[in-house]
């Protein structure tokens, strides 16, 4: 089992429940700092090459990080156990991975063994005039609102693909397991869900 814990405003409602359940946690950087300040300990999963990462994720003691993660990330975790993983695949046209830490976990989980995945925080998308995620807000952050039968979200262009592709993925993996058992659980809720 494998909980999957992301930045979104949902994040607070759950941490009750996240620290309840007996799984292995896979953090996304921006919100690392928050649940290790909130009881809630796990890896660092990152997917994202740029330098400042090693800013949110230093201290932590576990990391799941693709193999084009900048330098300095690693260099900001000298004690810590880390899993590298390739997120390109031969031929190319196989890299199915999404373009955020959390929706590269469908497919960096599954590799990694897990039969059941839950996402937390992940719901790309936020109130209106609320924060962007739960543990900051980024008033810059461009929003958009996308209409679909369960109600109008608000969420930002990143987040819409990020709910498009994981939603993609959860409907594939519904048909692929025929009813049975479906890998992936959502319990962030909003657009995703």
């Amino acid at each position: 089992r494998l909980v999957v814990i992301g930045g979104s405003p949902s994040l607070g409602a759950s941490a009750h429940e996240i620290r309840a359940l007996h799984a292995d946690r896979w953090i996304v950087p921006g919100a690392f700092h928050w649940c290790h300040e909130n009881g809630i300990e796990g890896a660092v999963l990152n997917i994202d090459p740029q330098a400042f990462i090693a800013d949110l994720v230093r201290g932590a003691k576990r990391a799941v990080l693709a193999t084009y993660t900048h330098p300095s990330v690693f260099d900001a975790l000298p004690d810590a156990d880390i899993q590298v993983f390739e997120v390109v695949s031969e031929p190319a046209e196989e890299c199915n991975h999404g373009g955020t830490a959390a929706s590269s976990a469908m497919v960096q989980g599954i590799k990694a063994g897990y039969t059941e995945i839950l996402f937390y925080g992940c719901e790309s998308s936020f109130a209106e005039d609320g924060p962007t995620h739960h543990y900051e807000d980024d008033p810059n952050k461009a929003r958009i609102w996308v209409a679909t039968s369960s109600g109008t979200f608000c969420t930002g262009p990143m987040l819409l693909i990020q709910a498009e592709f994981m939603a993609f993925a959860f409907r594939v993996a519904a048909v692929t397991c025929g009813g049975k058992h479906n890998p992936f659980i959502d319990r962030s809720g909003g657009l995703l869900e």
